[in-house]
């Protein structure tokens, strides 16, 4: 799930035929899911902050009619730290999240099922309109330790600010996230360690 931070679809544009995988392989959503993240924000001006990001489900909650997995994301960087909040759920078409804050925001899909080759769909992140294209499916190592088949998808702000790439492999999410901002500043994600739920 690309949720450091969260991308969410508002439409899905157009699917290309080449290679469709199931999504619901790439999304572990259960009860005590745990993602621990190494994170690196080089600035334009050449300054570098390391963290840490951590990603947890902490159980379920209903809204709406639906019933969501509660998701605790929070930063740990110096100088200062971040938190939030995501319900999230998944269906035959889907992986869909919310903010637990915007009580008057309708939830957004976030990846659309099944995954295919040369995808495309329209997200939204805070005010800002983004596309996202499904590249391929691609072996990706981090730590020693490669995933088979992550699905790389490449994000794209309509406004030229920010472009970004997630790798989501099988059966354990976000692997690995690049942010890049039009001003040069990057940050970098890699999964440090994962604790499957119940």
């Amino acid at each position: 799930m690309r949720s450091f931070p969260i991308c969410v679809t508002v439409a899905i544009l157009s699917a290309g035929p080449l290679l469709a995988v199931e999504q619901s392989d790439y999304e572990p959503l259960s009860e005590g899911c745990e993602w621990i993240m190494n994170s690196q924000m080089v600035l334009s001006n050449g300054g570098i902050t390391n963290g840490t990001s951590h990603r947890k489900v902490e159980g379920q909650v209903k809204r709406d009619g639906k019933i969501y997995f509660r998701i605790h994301v929070w930063q740990e960087r110096a100088p200062s730290s971040s938190e939030t909040i995501i319900l999230a759920r998944k269906d035959e078409a889907g992986y869909y999240a919310v903010a637990e804050s915007e009580q008057d925001s309708r939830e957004q899909m976030e990846l659309p099922n099944p995954l295919t080759v040369g995808q495309r769909w329209r997200s939204t992140v805070g005010e800002n309109s983004v596309i996202n294209t499904v590249i391929g499916f691609e072996t990706v190592t981090i730590g020693g330790k490669s995933y088979e088949k992550c699905a790389h998808i490449q994000a794209k702000w309509f406004n030229g600010s920010i472009s970004a790439d997630h790798w989501e492999a099988r059966n354990v999410g976000t692997v690995k996230s690049e942010m890049v901002r039009s001003d040069g500043a990057r940050m970098t994600l890699t999964l440090k360690e994962f604790k499957p739920g119940k």
